[in-house]
């Protein structure tokens, strides 16, 4: 476990009473998919979980959370969660709107025991729809507007992701 020096991060407040609205799940649904999601926040702890599904083409789960304020300029994101043994990724996009590029990285998720992991910005791959962007602009974490957590790991059985933190270094 990587420790976090809280005090030099930005972190996201999950206590806000506003965090909780600003969280949106984005399921293969858009794509005729059956796959769901949910999002719940319990004792500061979010919890990302549901059911993947073939069906239809479908496989992937999302929940997208909308920063409401510009993140000074820093060049490391953490994460500490607790998994279920599946591998999740953290994508980042600095455009919300149709077409945007996602920044991500992907991390396994062990059961049982909370985890920390710092990845530097140069760890994310720039994406659109599952495809590498090789000419994307590098990521600015300043510029980051949404942050998104994405199952897509072709197993059907449910998953469930908690997270306690979310802070950039």
């Amino acid at each position: 476990m990587t420790n976090i020096n809280h005090s030099l991060a930005e972190e996201i407040n999950f206590k806000s009473k506003q965090f909780s609205n600003r969280w949106q799940t984005v399921n293969d649904s858009v794509m005729g998919g059956i796959s769901r999601s949910k999002i719940s926040i319990e004792n500061n702890i979010v919890s990302f979980s549901g059911q993947l599904s073939f069906e239809n083409n479908g496989g992937f789960a999302s929940a997208r959370y909308i920063l409401n304020k510009p993140i000074a300029a820093k060049d490391k994101v953490s994460i500490t969660f607790k998994g279920d043994n599946r591998r999740y990724q953290l994508r980042l996009r600095t455009n919300t709107g149709p077409g945007a590029i996602a920044y991500k990285v992907d991390f396994y998720a062990p059961a049982n025991n909370w985890n920390s992991l710092i990845f530097k910005k140069n760890d994310f791959i720039p994406t659109y729809r599952g495809t590498t962007v090789d000419d994307a602009p590098p990521l600015n974490l300043a510029d980051v507007k949404q942050i998104s957590l994405m199952i897509a790991d072709k197993q059907l059985a449910a998953f469930r992701l908690k997270i306690s933190q979310i802070g950039f270094l």
